[in-house]
């Protein structure tokens, strides 16, 4: 046998083979034997055309179109060299090319399956059009689904795929926008870096980001638009690390301006590094007493990270210090939800039930008008005073109102409350610690425990407020100050 008979077969064993792991879909199997057999016999266009098929199930279009134009190089009559020719311009979208490849399938086959493929040429040259049009108009919804329809035929198209990158950071959805960044081939292209740079920024990958720009910077230091965007991204971290490093030290004025000037360079990004920044602003304000404002800073984080724990946190202690006690609950149990496991996320809820406990309670100090280290004397004296003061035979005149003497039974029967309470060492200890009147009473917690141990009642006789109240005492002092109001009042009372 000849030397070029025996390439020639050894070509077409390599041929076969590539043909078995083409059927198997091995394609880089069938790839490696089709390189073999063009080794062994360059000048046969089947080989080529062959391996134009495998690289177009691996979406390598542009090899898949360097193959099929060697194939049909060698044999212009080839008509299926032609089809993978026109397929592989298509996925490209170049779409002339693609055009012509196509009509001369059909001229040398009119039988050939490429009608479909035509019509496809069509649609993609409207996408082409409509996508970068809608993107320029700002309407970047429209320019997605045109770019997205298109890639269904063309999924190589360089163009395409950068309206869709765009179209996705447009409209804030920046996960997505990174991914649809990996598809661009960046040979070179500084545009498709700054793209991908943008992207991971949006998505709150500074690093890879700040590593993108560099990189395209020492391609091209002269490129002002890179160097801009690698100037803004280095004052932000910069930002964010003075803030920790102030915050560190207690310096939580200073921590709060280098966090807003973070925030500034940018105040529209909505990424996780502008979640962080705020988060940390967040507990900046919070440590100033700007607890307004450091729910504000949670509110924005939470809008975009819905499952961060900190920030539901500190909008918690936030809570608490602004009253909203039922909301800070609300926050705490969220965190304790979502990490459950957390030491920090169970001692938020308690202490947010506790505040809430805490706030729902009468404030029995503030009812007698006393400070909370008031002594035993102060106690009494404070409440003849307010018990004075809210009997409703002298807080009421005879032509009073329903609702009024009503609201003077309820305020007489809570200082009598607050005097039962404070009056006795015990009961007070507890209500100091934050149990309420009914945990006082019964011994038992909101959730079912024994604060105390046991229980304690009031005592007293069955009087409501207990021991503590003197009613004769109190009346005397009423009928004094009255100049004898009548015996009609008086036997009311006896």
């Amino acid at each position: 046998m000849s030397p070029e008979n025996a390439a020639l077969a050894q070509a077409e064993s390599h041929k076969a083979a590539g043909n078995e792991a083409f059927k198997a879909q091995r394609w880089n199997d069938a790839i490696e034997e089709y390189s073999r057999a063009i080794e062994a016999a360059p000048d046969v266009a089947a080989y080529h055309a062959n391996r134009a098929a495998a690289q177009l199930q691996l979406r390598r279009y542009a090899a898949a179109l360097c193959d099929a134009q060697a194939a049909v190089a060698l044999d212009p009559e080839y008509a299926r060299g032609h089809h993978r020719a026109g397929k592989a311009a298509l996925a490209l979208g170049k779409l002339s090319e693609a055009q012509a490849s196509f009509e001369r399938t059909l001229a040398l086959d009119p039988q050939a399956a490429v009608r479909d493929d035509m019509t496809s040429v069509v649609v993609m040259a409207g996408c082409l059009e409509a996508a970068p049009q809608e993107l320029a108009a700002g309407n970047a919804a429209k320019a997605l689904s045109s770019a997205n329809r298109g890639l269904e035929r063309a999924p190589g198209c360089h163009a395409l795929h950068e309206v869709k990158v765009k179209a996705l950071l447009m409209l804030n959805r920046s996960s997505e926008a990174v991914a649809a960044a990996r598809e661009l081939e960046d040979g070179g292209d500084l545009n498709v870096l700054a793209l991908r740079a943008e992207a991971l920024y949006q998505a709150g990958n500074m690093a890879f980001s700040q590593r993108l720009l560099e990189d395209a910077m020492r391609r091209d230091p002269d490129a002002s638009l890179i160097a801009r965007a690698l100037k803004r991204l280095r004052q932000q971290l910069s930002a964010k690390e003075a803030g920790n490093e102030a915050f560190k030290n207690g310096q939580w004025q200073a921590a709060c301006e280098h966090y807003t000037r973070g925030i500034d360079l940018d105040p529209g990004l909505q990424s996780s590094f502008m979640a962080t920044l705020k988060c940390n602003r967040a507990a900046a304000l919070g440590k100033l007493g700007k607890h307004l404002a450091c729910v504000e800073d949670c509110d924005a984080v939470l809008e975009l990270e819905a499952d961060n724990v900190k920030a539901l946190l500190r909008r918690s202690a936030a809570k608490i210090a602004l009253n909203d006690t039922q909301g800070a609950v609300r926050d705490a149990e969220a965190a304790y939800q979502i990490r459950s496991d957390d030491p920090g996320t169970r001692q938020a809820v308690q202490d947010a039930k506790k505040a809430h406990k805490l706030a729902s309670r009468v404030d029995y100090y503030k009812l007698l008008d006393i400070s909370q280290d008031a002594t035993d004397a102060d106690v009494k004296k404070a409440y003849r005073k307010q018990a004075l003061k809210w009997h409703p035979d002298k807080a009421c005149t005879v032509d009073a109102s329903d609702e009024a003497k009503a609201e003077a039974e309820r305020m007489f029967k809570l200082v009598g409350e607050a005097n039962a309470v404070l009056s006795d060492a015990s009961k007070r200890r507890k209500y100091d610690a934050g149990y309420s009147l009914e945990e006082i009473e019964t011994g038992v917690d909101s959730t079912g425990g024994h604060p105390f141990g046991h229980s304690h009642g009031f005592g007293g006789g069955g009087f409501p407020f207990g021991g503590g109240f003197d009613e004769e005492e109190m009346f005397a002092a009423f009928m004094q100050q009255q100049g004898g109001f009548g015996r009609r009042q008086q036997r009311r009372w006896q």
